[in-house]
């Protein structure tokens, strides 16, 4: 399945997830899957669509269709152009190539067929005028090419050629030779504009009403009129020079296009071809000139290049042409020893927006902040959208060193105040009175400068992001500068994302086991907590890589092995006696509880693995209730009647409502260890431990505190109602083997 997820910058990238079951010897199936990065190949099809749609285009505008037969399959295809030639409906598919004849004029077959002949046997190409027969009759001028492709035997494998509708093309070459024959009534119905211009004064002698009728006026407003007064002062000198070139014989002609300009002020855009007409008696040629209004044309390629190079909702430049100023400017520094910086602009908290006011608030605030960023930036600055809430400002021109890294701050400040005022968001439903809700957002700012050192477009955009990602680490609403650590810092980040794949891929984790005991100093159960076994690191807590997991989407196979590696453990002590009665808890993630088979993937592994449910104990987080929690009550409580246990943990520490917790059905509260640490030095973290027991004893739930190091806290919680504990006054997390002799030897020295 092809779908796309938003990164943490709130990027979309596209991926592929495959999965495949894997049957097991009890019969129960286990399900492998994988996750692929396919961005650059969706962008490559997306690309190659654009292609194809600019291809056909093309074809339309230029009325020229292709077509191709296999001579072995005779297969043969067309390009939907043909179709509209022919005014065949494409669903009908092209004819066969035996049948394609039937469409041209009867007498036009002959020649078509030895041309087609040639071209099989002999490899000869052709070039052919034809009459095409569309649906309703009706003949068009075409002019067919065709060519064969051949194997080394010389036999023909392949026909493929084009056939260009040029019915106009051939009206105006009629004109043409009508005026040349003095037949004015077809020159004067003529689709193009026709005019004969005096070579030396630049006079309009002689026109057809199209010709008027493109350039605004009436034949008799034309009369000696240079046509030089009717163009666009912007391509006066460029019709001068051109035609400058003509009348000293250097061209023949030439084809060119400009604009005229109308009595109201509109403009047309015009195809325009001059070519000299010698005429008898006359020392200098005149020109004939044709021209066609492109107007229309015109305007949908310009439509075309700025939808390629701008952003459709706010109309700033887009990143692919962000990209090309960035590289202007690098260079332009690196010419003229300038300074300029790189400002990288991340919309604090932008998807709540969208997920609250829905996508067309969304919409408004960006282009309000775009409009805002402008007013912010001068005319030789560029500011651009990357994409989402994401924007970039490209400042050149700036100062020496310091003042340059003063002067880029002054103007991320700037954004930063003005694109932080509150805005005014239209929410009015569809028919009711208007309404407006005030928003407010804050900005996340990183800046890299450049000037001095030698940096590809990349790196800085790099740079720039690193310094981006680092203001909002340091709690967003604010800017950052890029300085050579950050870089080391992110550098060494992906590193180890490489290094968490490759370890995911070669299990390189073991699990190490804290224990639980009750008051009277008895092993009752353990905390299975994950270590990274690294090839060069050794042994790598779960600090150091857990968070690098949940922001690179790892933490969920991970987080299933962990489960498995668990259960089997179960399943192991489930036959010996002096471990049989062990519970084992084993932290979830939110992302491994949000997912929709959450509760069929443990259901799963306890059958494959033959782990007795009731000592399987999960610890969920407060966080969980914060999103989704009816969702979250309702799969542990299936779990709950298959027999399996849950935790609460780091209790205290989140903001869960006691309404959910009620509803949870919690076996034990666990005491965070962060009120452990200092129960008995502060009166606040005394009292928070003493109401965790008092609101276990209440729901009737098991109460457990971690962190436990010292005999005094021990006793203290012992004092008000705590009876199981978990902390280095008992034993740091163990190997498996280390684990077990220490259960033995405690239990022994109890019994």
């Amino acid at each position: 399945h092809e779908h796309r997820i938003r990164t943490r910058s709130g990027k979309l990238k596209w991926v592929r997830g495959q999965a495949q079951p894997q049957g097991k010897d009890d019969g129960s199936v286990l399900w492998n899957g994988i996750l692929s990065d396919i961005t650059e190949r969706k962008q490559a099809e997306e690309q190659l669509r654009r292609s194809q749609i600019m291809l056909a285009r093309t074809e339309r505008i230029a009325h020229l269709g292709s077509w191709e037969w296999d001579v072995a399959s005779d297969t043969v295809t067309w390009s939907d152009e043909l179709f509209r030639i022919f005014q065949r409906d494409p669903a009908d598919g092209p004819p066969s190539f035996a049948e394609h004849g039937k469409h041209y004029a009867p007498e036009d077959m002959q020649q078509l067929r030895n041309a087609v002949d040639a071209a099989v046997n002999h490899g000869t190409p052709y070039e052919l005028e034809l009459r095409a027969l569309r649906k309703d009759g009706t003949p068009r001028v075409c002019l067919a090419r065709g060519q064969a492709e051949r194997e080394p035997d010389n036999m023909a494998t392949r026909l493929f050629g084009s056939l260009q509708d040029i019915t106009e093309r051939k009206q105006a070459d009629e004109a043409l030779r009508i005026i040349e024959s003095r037949f004015k009534t077809m020159f004067e119905q003529a689709p193009l504009g026709i005019a004969m211009i005096g070579s030396l004064s630049g006079h309009v002698h002689a026109m057809n009403p199209m010709f008027a009728r493109i350039v605004g006026r009436t034949v008799e407003e034309m009369a000696g009129i240079d046509w030089m007064h009717i163009t666009h002062p912007d391509d006066v000198q460029k019709g001068l020079d051109k035609m400058a070139l003509l009348n000293a014989g250097s061209i023949p002609g030439f084809t060119m296009q400009k604009r005229y300009l109308h009595p109201d002020g509109s403009v047309v855009w015009v195809n325009m071809t001059i070519a000299p007409i010698y005429v008898a008696d006359e020392t200098h040629p005149r020109h004939l000139a044709m021209i066609e209004d492109i107007t229309e044309r015109k305007a949908a390629a310009d439509q075309i290049e700025y939808l390629a190079f701008y952003d459709s909702l706010t109309g700033l430049p887009n990143r692919k042409l962000m990209l090309d100023r960035l590289r202007q400017a690098l260079a332009s520094s690196a010419r003229h020893h300038r300074h300029g910086a790189l400002i990288m602009i991340d919309m604090d908290n932008f998807k709540s927006l969208n997920d609250t006011l829905g996508h067309d608030a969304g919409d408004q605030l960006l282009i309000e902040v775009a409009c805002r960023l402008k007013s912010c930036i001068r005319d030789v600055d560029t500011a651009a959208r990357l994409g989402g809430d994401e924007f970039v400002v490209i400042l050149e021109d700036l100062d020496e060193s310091e003042m340059a890294a003063m002067q880029a701050e002054d103007v991320a400040v700037k954004i930063q105040t003005r694109l932080g005022d509150y805005y005014s968001i239209d929410v009015t439903p569809t028919g009711d009175e208007p309404a407006a809700r005030s928003h407010h957002c804050t900005l996340s700012i990183g800046i890299a400068l450049f000037g001095n050192q030698s940096v590809t477009v990349d790196e800085l955009m790099k740079h720039a992001d690193t310094a981006m990602y680092q203001a909002k680490s340091a709690g967003r609403n604010t800017l950052r500068f890029f300085d050579p650590q950050m870089q080391a810092t992110a550098k060494a980040r992906a590193d180890m994302e490489i290094e968490l794949r490759k370890a995911i891929v070669e299990q390189q984790f073991v699990l190490h086991y804290q224990p639980q005991v009750d008051s009277s100093g008895r092993v009752v159960g353990a905390e299975s907590l994950i270590r990274w076994l690294h090839p060069v690191r050794g042994l790598v807590p779960p600090g150091d890589f857990i968070s690098l997991a949940e922001d690179a989407g790892l933490i969920l196979p991970i987080g299933h092995w962990v489960q498995e590696t668990a259960c089997r453990q179960l399943a192991a002590w489930a036959g010996r006696a002096e471990f049989a009665q062990l519970t084992l808890a084993v932290n979830v993630s939110a992302r491994q509880v949000s997912l929709p088979n959450f509760v069929e993937q443990v259901l799963a592994l306890i059958e494959y693995t033959g782990a007795p449910p009731e000592k399987l104990k999960l610890e969920l987080t407060e966080s969980l209730l914060l999103n989704n929690a009816e969702d979250t009550i309702a799969k542990v409580l299936v779990l709950k009647t298959r027999g399996v246990g849950f935790s609460m943990d780091d209790f205290g520490t989140g903001y869960s409502s006691l309404t959910y917790l009620k509803r949870l059905p919690l076996d034990q509260l666990k005491i965070d260890q962060s009120f452990v640490r200092d129960v008995l030095v502060d009166s606040n973290d005394a009292v928070i431990a003493q109401t965790v027991v008092a609101l276990g004893q209440s729901l009737d739930l098991a109460v457990i505190a971690e962190g436990v190091e010292t005999q005094g806290q021990r006793d203290f919680l012992v004092n008000n109602g705590c009876h199981a504990f978990q902390g280095y006054l008992f034993s740091r997390p163990l190997p498996l083997d280390v684990f077990e002799e220490y259960l033995i030897r405690m239990n022994s020295n109890i019994d």
